[in-house]
């Protein structure tokens, strides 16, 4: 019987998870405009997979927004995950994220981990009222941008129309106990 009732309890506490969003930041100028007025974007996160981070908006920098004072924190340094953006067209640079297992570095002999970002500029047009999910699929070389977009509560969804333009790839060191990796995906 208490097997049951954790394999209950932990399913209880799992579909909690999976139905909670994580709060959209507001990323326009002005005051907080009503879920009807604006559009919401997320960036999808799947457990295992690496992390779809978005950077910019309309070429500003997420942390530049007075909606994103205080961050990057700890414990929130891929923040945002969703974000409010005025309804029309948009220009998001978008990074997927990948973390090597700790190695050594033959020329120096130091531990740490290669920290691979991969970013690509995704352009598409929003709605007001709906939500826009992005996601990113395929391997190092051969990543694919996509964006659905869904009715207000994100179930509904059809491939929205989208630019993909400036494809990078960065690799970067981490020496062992350096800054968290977090933070470093998330820099400028």
């Amino acid at each position: 019987m208490p097997r049951l009732a954790w394999t209950v309890a932990l399913l209880a506490c799992c579909s909690g998870c999976a139905a909670a969003r994580s709060p959209a930041h507001a990323l326009y100028d002005g005051g907080a405009r009503a879920a009807s007025d604006v559009a919401v974007v997320e960036a999808a996160r799947r457990f295992g997979a690496p992390p779809l981070l978005i950077k910019y908006l309309d070429g500003r920098y997420v942390y530049d927004f007075p909606s994103m004072s205080g961050y990057p924190r700890p414990g929130a340094e891929l923040e945002p995950r969703a974000i409010e953006v005025a309804p029309g067209p948009h220009r998001l640079r978008v990074a997927r994220a990948t973390v090597g297992p700790l190695q050594l570095r033959r020329t120096t002999g130091e531990q740490g981990n290669l920290l691979s970002l991969r970013s690509a500029e995704v352009s598409f047009s929003t709605r007001a009222g709906l939500r826009y999910q992005l996601d990113c699929s395929g391997e190092a070389g051969d990543l694919q941008f996509l964006v659905r977009e869904c009715d207000a509560e994100g179930k509904a969804c059809a491939a929205a129309p989208t630019e993909i333009a400036d494809v990078r790839a960065q690799e970067e060191w981490i020496p062992l106990g350096s800054a968290p990796f977090a933070a470093r995906m998330m820099a400028r």
